[in-house]
């Protein structure tokens, strides 16, 4: 790969991010620069632009029940229903993610 290509690569890499990063400060109302993301590890908690995010720390054993619950609930052959719809909509973001990509490339002239 030429050199000319992984500039255009991280030109376009970096337009996508800073749309997306200035799409959430705008929507939120927060600064840009001033405590914009902030960690705090003892209670796993992200705070980004003002949102709060906590993680689980058992996230496996809790959708393993989760999983389990339903397959009481609603019969066998859910969670295997439920998996290949997380799946589908996993692709679908991707091929988002990629169309995004793909468009940035065409505004700064690498495609």
């Amino acid at each position: 790969m030429s050199a000319k290509r992984r500039i255009y690569d991280f030109i376009c890499a970096f337009f996508v991010f800073s749309i997306i990063l200035l799409s959430f400060a705008l929507l939120s109302g927060e600064g840009l620069l001033e405590d914009a993301v902030v960690w705090e590890g003892e209670k796993s908690t992200l705070y980004i632009f003002g949102t709060e995010i906590v993680f689980e720390e058992n996230l496996a054993g809790v959708m393993h029940e989760l999983l389990t619950f339903n397959d009481i609930v609603f019969g066998s052959g859910f969670s295997e229903s439920l998996y290949k719809c997380f799946e589908f909509a996993r692709e679908y973001v991707s091929d988002g993610i990629c169309g995004a990509y793909n468009v940035a490339k065409a505004v700064v002239g690498a495609a």
